[in-house]
């Protein structure tokens, strides 16, 4: 009788699922896509802060597939202006 040489894997060995992503993170990608080097890092940095919202995030995600890179843009620097500084 052949004996089972193949080997038990553990919980260990196993590797987790990946979790999906959350609308920020999508969101934070497609920022870097459609902008990349083209913004001032300060801009770019603003533009975060409002996709870190969920909410903001889905609405980001929307107008970027369905409007241009500057209705994009536009958008986003009026959400900023809405937000104001927190500190």
């Amino acid at each position: 009788m052949a004996s089972n040489t193949g080997r038990h894997l553990s919980p260990m060995d196993a590797t987790p699922p990946e979790r999906p992503q959350s609308g920020s993170e999508c969101a934070l990608e497609m920022l870097q896509h459609i902008f990349g080097d083209q913004i001032p890092d300060n801009e770019l940095v603003d533009y975060i802060r409002i996709v870190e919202d969920n909410m903001k995030a889905c609405t980001f995600l929307k107008l970027a597939q369905t409007t241009s890179p500057t209705i994009v843009q536009k958008w986003l620097a009026k959400e900023v202006l809405a937000r104001g500084t927190p500190f």
